[in-house]
């Protein structure tokens, strides 16, 4: 898959060096990354002033979400300015239907024609407070389709991985010892090249001042790949060395131990670097099992790369 590199873009981390998440560790506190790759940190003490940042919101939900607030300040906003009309009098919009509701049917649609600039013609302003309105709301859609076309333009521009980890890590008996092994792939089809990735160990130890997590490095046999076409499993020997040497389930259980899983990637589509992180808890190693084969021979000659089978494992001789 690639040529092993000696150089890395990942900083080393020793015994009780800090990566990010802090020594300190609390009792109750659960795990540091989510399955999602977010980490599980909650911000309190700043006002909601000083932490909301919409353009910031906007760009990072999901997409149903997106679409729901748009929908949703689209109504809104069409409500409002019907409201507005309503408030200047019957006479502010011509045709006037009698019934209250027909009239806010009427100003509503009417709102929606103004905000997108559509202009119809059906229905139209009568004096200067209705003409005054309609031209605030002109600007007011111009501005605000404006701004939501630079958003949505900027949520289809901005590079995003798509890289899938299994459910589950494996160890497994591996070359005449023992080796954890998790496995990643690329979601999408376009290519992925100097990818690399990073295992971090966390586990919480007892000291007289109270309980610290500590952080240890776990090597790979290769942290570094030219390219990524296929499926990669990464792989680190648990041998003298390794700190998992001698530990069972019931230690990593104990000690609440997560593998953090750091990778990153050239994105050749958007020329720019990515990046993916997830975390394994001792309740999603499976020991004894090894991963099912991906690969398959296409008809055409090519190799079939089934993603389907990411997570799938099957017991490892011995």
């Amino acid at each position: 898959m690639g040529s092993e590199s000696s150089e890395t873009a990942f900083p080393k981390a020793g015994e009780g060096e800090d990566p990010g998440f802090g020594t300190r560790a609390e009792p109750g506190t659960g795990r540091l990354l989510g399955r999602n790759g977010q980490f599980q940190v909650e911000r309190t003490g700043l006002g909601w002033r000083e932490t909301f940042s919409p353009y910031h919101l906007l760009i990072t939900m999901d997409w149903v979400r997106f679409h729901t607030v748009v929908l949703l300040s689209y109504l809104v906003a069409n409500c409002l300015f019907a409201l507005g009309y309503l408030a200047l009098g019957p006479g502010s919009l011509r045709p006037a239907p009698e019934g209250l509701w027909e009239r806010f049917l009427n100003a509503f649609f009417f709102s929606a024609q103004t905000l997108t600039t559509v202009g119809y013609g059906h229905i139209s302003p009568q004096g200067t407070g209705a003409s005054l309105l309609a031209a605030v709301e002109s600007l007011f859609g111009l501005m605000s389709f404006a701004l939501a076309t630079g958003i949505l333009f900027a949520r289809f521009s901005r590079p995003h991985a798509r890289i899938l980890f299994a459910k589950r890590a494996v160890v497994r008996p591996f070359q005449g010892g023992t080796a954890l092994m998790i496995r990643l792939v690329n979601a999408r089809t376009n290519h992925l090249i100097e990818t690399r990735a990073r295992l971090l160990l966390s586990r919480l130890r007892a000291r007289p001042d109270g309980l610290i997590r500590v952080y240890d490095e776990l090597s790979l046999d290769r942290h570094h790949v030219s390219m990524m076409p296929l499926d990669w499993t990464l792989v680190h020997r648990i041998d003298a060395d390794s700190p998992l040497s001698g530990v069972t389930s019931q230690d990593l259980e104990r000690d609440q131990t997560e593998v953090l899983v750091l990778f990153q990637g050239f994105d050749e589509t958007f020329s720019q670097t990515v990046h993916a992180r997830i975390s394994y808890q001792a309740d999603e190693l499976l020991w004894g099992r090894r991963f099912a084969s991906m690969h398959h021979p296409a008809p055409d000659g090519r190799m079939r790369l089934d993603v389907g089978k990411l997570s799938s494992t099957e017991p490892a001789p011995d």
